[in-house]
């Protein structure tokens, strides 16, 4: 669905400028409205602030979002290799999210490290796969991968329905007792204004089904493999619910639900 400009109501692209600088005090003016999302999406953002101490704002409605079902994944990603300018990008982006009368519920920040981002994930427990990325300089085929071993699990708590704001920026921070208080403690001479991220959000009422369940890539019959594995009381090391058809059981109709998917039957 199209992004559109809070204040002005307009269609705008994905790339959102910066808006606010300092704290704020109350609920921002200018944002990125995301909407609702009532079929499985992932929206593709990138920030440009303004200034080295901005703010870009985003308003979502979001339905419930469980432990038993649905949930939300948030991730920005370090470009590999850096495009130049590098220093353009930010080094320590950071993400929090508001609730409807302004009280931060979550945050998480790059922590200058071979990734440099911030990752945030709500409801469902079912986990998807962690990132990985080439490291810069190497080929595809030469196995030089970087991976973060967090998978997204709902780590960050339910969510009730409603509408939430989320912050991005540069090294910024709540502001406690200020309602969507988000405030940046970088220098106003850093040269970072950008961040890529990905927001991920899978409805409830819509069964969470990846048929990759040994997260090699591919849905196929090594996952078929794996599954049966697990339910003979193998190992699982991505955590995966063997309880695939969601029917409160973990035996062989969920091994035949995971087929009926990889098959193109769609979800159990």
């Amino acid at each position: 669905m199209p992004l559109v400009s809070g204040r002005a109501g307009v269609v705008a692209v994905a790339t959102a400028l910066g808006v606010c600088a300092g704290a704020a005090s109350a609920q921002p003016e200018d944002y990125v409205d995301l909407g609702v999302h009532a079929e499985p999406e992932t929206l593709n953002l990138t920030v440009i602030l303004t200034s080295a101490q901005a703010v870009q704002w985003y308003r979502a409605l979001l339905p419930t979002l469980r432990q038993e079902g649905g949930f939300l994944d948030i991730r920005s990603s370090w470009p590999q290799p850096c495009p130049e300018p590098c220093a353009a990008y930010i080094w320590h982006p950071t993400i929090i999210v508001f609730d409807a009368v302004g009280r931060a519920i979550a945050f998480d920040f790059g922590s200058n490290n071979e990734f440099q981002e911030f990752m945030l994930s709500f409801g469902c427990a079912d986990p998807r796969p962690p990132v990985c990325m080439l490291r810069e300089g190497s080929m595809p085929d030469e196995g030089q991968w970087l991976c973060d071993l967090r998978p997204y699990s709902g780590q960050d708590g339910e969510l009730s329905a409603g509408e939430y704001w989320i912050a991005v920026g540069n090294s910024i921070h709540p502001v406690q007792g200020v309602p969507w208080g988000a405030a940046s403690t970088i220098s106003p001479l850093n040269p970072g204004r950008r961040v890529d991220f990905w927001f991920r959000i899978q409805p409830p009422a819509i069964p969470y089904c990846d048929g990759d369940f040994n997260w090699d890539g591919s849905a196929d019959q090594d996952d078929v493999l794996y599954l049966a594995n697990v339910l003979a009381g193998g190992e699982n090391p991505t955590g995966r619910w063997a309880d695939y058809n969601r029917d409160g059981n973990e035996d062989q109709d969920d091994l035949l639900a995971l087929v009926h998917t990889i098959a193109g039957g769609g979800c159990p």
